[in-house]
């Protein structure tokens, strides 16, 4: 038996989640997830929730929890042909709580969205095989991809540039060098809208 467990099985009752019980075994699952996460070892035998699992025997009882249900993270694909300029983005995006996946062209994007779509797009325009223009179009154009929210994130800052990125299709239209505020509120409001 290795120390942790012996440690548990002397009656250490302390553990996050339990409290000294009755004797016997009332317990869930759950429970003993928590004293082998504890511990850093999992049961020997047997499966979790049943004695046959732990060798030893010690009186513990669950608390009765209620977590509420975490609602799935919101997916964002990010796609920039430039690494760097990408990854940053990636990590801005899971600083702001969303998950993130970079995709290198808008080529890999038109595939990629043929098998998963995500909550939002950040998409640089100027890129080489399917730039972002082209992207948007052919998003646009695909009836089951139509209320895909889509930025531009883009360093094409001309007169000019900010409108035909909208006329084109895209929800935003942002400029390099990055904001990150002004990026994490068109997040947010475009993730809002209905």
């Amino acid at each position: 038996m290795g120390t942790g467990w012996r440690r548990i099985g002397r009656g250490l009752n302390g553990l996050v989640g339990l409290e000294p019980g009755l004797r016997g075994w009332n317990h869930t699952a759950e429970c003993w997830e928590l004293i082998a996460r504890e511990i850093g070892e999992r049961p020997v035998a047997g499966t979790l929730g049943s004695p046959a699992a732990f060798p030893f025997q010690v009186t513990l009882r669950c608390r009765e929890t209620t977590v509420a249900p975490r609602a799935p993270m919101k997916r964002i694909f990010v796609v920039d042909d430039n690494a760097a300029i990408r990854e940053l983005v990636l990590e801005l995006v899971s600083s702001f709580g969303y998950a993130g996946l970079g995709v290198d062209d808008g080529a890999e994007l038109l595939q990629l969205l043929e098998e998963s779509v995500p909550d939002l797009v950040v998409m640089d325009v100027r890129m080489p095989n399917v730039d972002g223009l082209e992207a948007i179009r052919r998003i646009r154009a695909n009836a089951g991809l139509k209320n895909l929210r889509v930025i531009a994130l883009t360093a094409s800052a001309m007169r000019g540039d900010r409108e035909a990125g909208l006329r084109s299709g895209f929800d935003a239209y942002l400029t390099k060098p990055i904001d990150p505020e002004l990026l994490q509120k068109e997040i947010e409001r475009l993730l809002a809208a209905p």
